[in-house]
């Protein structure tokens, strides 16, 4: 409002002959002209946000073993509504981006918070396996709207530079804590009022919590896009030419790659204790708790450490640590692999429990490190122009991992055992991921003009 000088260095002088960079000057606000609180409580008010609408998510796996008896299906069968399920996801993260341009950011999580609240409703009063299977698929598909690729388009809409990727990672730490939090919310309520009150209960928090953020959710100062007109759309790349650079598809192959450990790990490290690990479920259980702590440090530790420590710093750190957690989780026996031993008799799950604390701590804080990482990649090297459409696709990628290599490792097992599929498909892709990662990290940042960037 103040003019030019309200930019950070931004006299006329240093403005001069970027008129045409497509920056409408007069309607711009820096964040040094808001009270820093602001974002602060925005930022928060985001990673309560993820957790609610993530809880309702986390119901379905809570409620699982309470389904099968209440249909009366198998195991099997509710895997296949899951991985219809999951299919819709997948669709439904692809198209994100683009039902982002159509509403605008703000209304997508509107219409996610009140979506997965409503499935959840039908869920609970749900008297046959086709409702269920119904309000299933229904769930995913408003549920991949109010995830990380509106979130972080959101966010971009308030901040720019390093200060964007410290925002997302702490957008992303509600995930985290939702992993945390909500089995521990969740289980009292299924052992005392059985899993339809359950849901009754998560959807009504979930309908509590729309008017708290109906106002709070608008466009900031930094917006960009079809759904805002603060900023004119010639800033960073327009979709198409992301899809042109190689640097995108890179992203791409990273999101399918780090999903395969990631999601391993998430759908299978229970089975993996208790089969191969000597791990009871208590065990499995506390396991889980650690991961999902040490995640919250890695992603806080790393959102911080964009603001001060190059970004090709930190790539080296947090996926290398990501690859190198396997070592912690399974025992190879290098001798009998030299002399020829067969890899399902020189490798084996861990034993020890301290060894299997160790791997939840790395393993944990790696993941949050590696994540905050790449969830930044797309604002910082093709700019906000096609943010949503980028993010969109990049945790479409995510969601296509998720589907296929965690499904692989289950295959390998049946035929081998969990520490052969491991070293076979998750070692191989996290020591891929680790070099793409890094080959991003040196990629130079898009040529736009970012309005925190001016100085």
């Amino acid at each position: 409002p103040g003019g030019l000088d309200d930019f950070p260095g931004g006299s006329p002088e240093f403005l001069k002959g970027r008129e045409g960079a497509g920056v409408n000057f007069s309607n711009a606000v820096t964040m040094n002209s808001s009270p820093t609180w602001r974002y602060i409580i925005l930022s928060f008010d985001m990673i309560a946000l993820v957790m609610i609408i993530s809880g309702g998510y986390i119901m379905r796996t809570m409620t699982a073993p309470s389904i099968l008896k209440e249909f009366d299906i198998t195991v099997g069968e509710l895997s296949v509504v899951w991985a219809v399920a999951n299919i819709v996801k997948v669709v439904g993260q692809y198209g994100a981006g683009s039902f982002m341009d159509l509403v605008g950011i703000p209304n997508t999580l509107r219409v996610s918070l009140i979506g997965v609240a409503l499935t959840c409703v039908a869920t609970g009063t749900s008297r046959s396996v086709g409702i269920y299977a119904a309000a299933t698929l229904f769930q995913n598909g408003v549920f991949v709207l109010g995830q990380q690729p509106t979130h972080g388009s959101l966010m971009g809409s308030y901040f720019a530079g390093p200060e964007l990727g410290f925002a997302m990672g702490l957008m992303n730490m509600g995930y985290s804590v939702a992993g945390a939090v909500m089995p521990l919310v969740c289980a009292p309520l299924l052992a005392c009022c059985g899993w339809r009150f359950a849901y009754f209960v998560v959807a009504a928090v979930l309908f509590a919590y729309v008017p708290v953020v109906w106002k709070l959710l608008v466009l900031g100062p930094f917006a960009v896009g079809a759904a805002s007109k603060t900023v004119d759309h010639a800033i960073g790349m327009s979709f198409a030419e992301v899809r042109q650079r190689p640097s995108f598809w890179t992203l791409l192959l990273c999101g399918v790659l780090f999903k395969a450990w990631e999601g391993t790990v998430t759908a299978h490290l229970p089975l993996i204790l208790e089969l191969e690990g000597g791990a009871t479920v208590e065990a499995a259980a506390g396991l889980y708790s650690i991961i999902f702590a040490c995640a919250i440090v890695g992603k806080l530790a790393c959102s911080t450490a964009l603001l001060y420590v190059p970004i090709h710093v930190l790539s080296g750190i947090g996926p290398l640590g990501f690859f190198a957690s396997h070592f912690l989780l399974v025992v190879v026996d290098v001798r009998a692999l030299a002399s020829g031993a067969a890899l399902t008799t020189s490798v084996r799950i861990a034993q020890s429990y301290s060894r299997l604390c160790a791997f939840a701590v790395v393993y944990g804080v790696c993941y949050g490190a590696t994540m905050t990482i790449l969830v930044y990649q797309p604002a910082r090297l093709y700019g906000k122009r096609a943010l949503p459409q980028a993010m969109s696709f990049f945790f479409g990628s995510i969601a296509l991992g998720e589907l296929l290599l965690p499904t692989a490792v289950g295959m390998v097992h049946d035929v081998y055992n969990y520490a052969t599929a491991l070293m076979l498909i998750t070692f191989t892709s996290t020591a891929i991921l680790f070099v793409l990662t890094n080959v991003l990290a040196w990629t130079p940042a898009a040529d736009t003009v970012e309005l925190a960037q001016l100085h």
